[in-house]
Formats: C-alpha cells, sequence, structure tokens
C-alpha cells in the first residue's frame, strides 16, 4: 500500500515516511522499491529506535522550516532570481549521468538531469554575484567548469543495490565564498 498513489496529503505523507523508514537505501521516497528492511539483530538504530524518535524529529523538522520557503520550478529560475552578494546557494543536482552505476542511472529518482542540463546548470552558476557550494561526485564535466574553484572531496557510505559501498562525494566552493571568508 506504501508504494500506491493517493491524493490525500496526509495519508501521502504517511506512506513517503513508510517507504523511507522501512526500506533500505534512499530511492523508497520516489517510488523506488527498495525491499525491507530487517535488522532486528541489530544493537542501535533499529526501525523501532527510529520510530521511537519520530515525534521529536517531527517537532525538530517543523522548527527547522519555520520562514523556509520551498520553491517547485526550474532550479536555474529560482537561482537567478535570489542571487545577490549575500545569497549562498547550496546547489545538489541529480548526478551527472555517466558517475552513475548504470544499472540504477535513469531508473531511482523521479527527477533527472541530461549531461545538457547539467551543462546549462553550471553556465549559469558561474555568471552568479552569490556564493556557491556544489556537491556530487566526481565529475570531468564539473572538473572542467569549475576549475578555478576550491575543490574538496571526501569519502561518503552510500546504499545501493547490492548493499553498502563507498564512493568519493566532492564539494566545488566558488570564488566567492573564499572573497566573503577572507572579508570576515
Amino acid at each position: 500500500m506504501a508504494y500506491e498513489k493517493t491524493e490525500d496529503a496526509i495519508e501521502k505523507a504517511r506512506r513517503t515516511v513508510v517507504r523511507s523508514a522501512m526500506g533500505f537505501g534512499s530511492g523508497a521516497a520516489t517510488f523506488h522499491k527498495t525491499g525491507f528492511r530487517c535488522e532486528a539483530k541489530r544493537q542501535y538504530n533499529t526501525s523501532a529506535h527510529v520510530w521511537e524518535k519520530y515525534p521529536d524529529v517531527i517537532q525538530f523538522v517543523c522548527q527547522r522550516l519555520k520562514g523556509v520557503n520551498i520553491e517547485n520550478r526550474p532550479a536555474i529560475e529560482c537561482i537567478n532570481y535570489h542571487d545577490s552578494e549575500q545569497t549562498l546557494f547550496y546547489v545538489d543536482p541529480p548526478y551527472v549521468p555517466n558517475s552513475r552505476d548504470s544499472r540504477y542511472a535513469g531508473s531511482i529518482y523521479q527527477h533527472e538531469m541530461t549531461e545538457q542540463d547539467h551543462e546549462a546548470l553550471l553556465k549559469s552558476i558561474l555568471d552568479l554575484k552569490g556564493m556557491v557550494i556544489i556537491s556530487g561526485y566526481d565529475s570531468d564535466l564539473y572538473n572542467d567548469y569549475l576549475a578555478s574553484w576550491r575543490k574538496e572531496e571526501k569519502s561518503a557510505r552510500i546504499s545501493a543495490g547490492r548493499g553498502t559501498g563507498k564512493r568519493i562525494e566532492s564539494l566545488w566552493i566558488s570564488p566567492n565564498c573564499e572573497d566573503k571568508e577572507m572579508a570576515v
């Protein structure tokens, strides 16, 4: 039932929580079948522990989102509208197609970006007055466009169809961030 679509907002939220909390991996929120999490033998952070914390987590999320605007429109349009020297953009686009396991590309996320979409995003970001931090997997496309930006890398644990693994996550940090940091 958790994977069936509904128009009722409360039921939609409940089903999203069930898919996310009871499934394995992050694809559950976007209707990618994840199997069923089975961890009864684990000592810490089992699903039962997670469910026990949900009321406090929901209260925290409600407090954190006070005054936050969530916009549902094309990213470039939204970014251009909010651009100023005081704006910090944290951009976390879908992964570049050739940086992901080809078995899963295009099959997990509801919203994907083509290589051309990524290029358009990068071109628009280069002209911003604001500060920009972009996250993703290492990519020649991003490395080429953002060659003058600082790049940080970190090993991160991921969930995948074969279980967990490690990948290198990258952060590209715009020179505008560096300029602001120096001014402080």
